[in-house]
């Protein structure tokens, strides 16, 4: 998924040329912009290795979800790698309602970008608690490098 389309980059490249006055307001909605841009490629990233679909020619392969299959592992009376899917869709539809400029969206909406948090922290319960327990796979959270 492309996530910076050519209608963006047409929009940037026909405003005027950076200047002392508006070089600022530039970078700064190009910054705004690419929290949202950043955002969703992480996400897709994540849905992709979950998949087993590859990150340049959307080729599928095995995924982790595969292997849930195979290990008939359930959630709540649904398999798991299902429910991990449908709450991946429902996070990157609230993601996507999310306004462009993610720090006018908190100011203006904090409900609904807190509800978005709330969808993406599902998904992340689901990958870390019920994956990798059937996967298992034990995760220490403490490290052991003295600090």
């Amino acid at each position: 998924m492309a996530i910076l389309d050519n209608s963006f980059v047409q929009s940037k490249a026909e405003s005027p040329p950076p200047t002392i006055s508006n070089s600022l307001s530039f970078s700064k909605d190009l910054s705004l912009t690419a929290y949202k841009i950043l955002l969703l490629e992480a996400f897709d990233a994540i849905e992709k290795i979950f998949n087993g679909i590859s990150f340049n020619d959307n080729i599928k392969g095995e995924g982790w979800g595969n292997y849930l299959l195979y290990l008939n592992a359930l959630s709540n009376g649904v398999d798991l790698d299902t429910d991990i899917n449908e709450t991946f869709s429902g996070a990157l539809e609230a993601i996507e309602n999310l306004d462009d400029n993610l720090m006018n969206n908190i100011i203006t909406d904090e409900l609904q970008v807190r509800s978005t948090y709330d969808k993406v922290q599902r998904g992340t319960v689901l990958l870390k608690t019920d994956m990798l327990g059937y996967l298992n796979i034990d995760v220490d959270y403490l490290d052991a490098d003295g600090d």
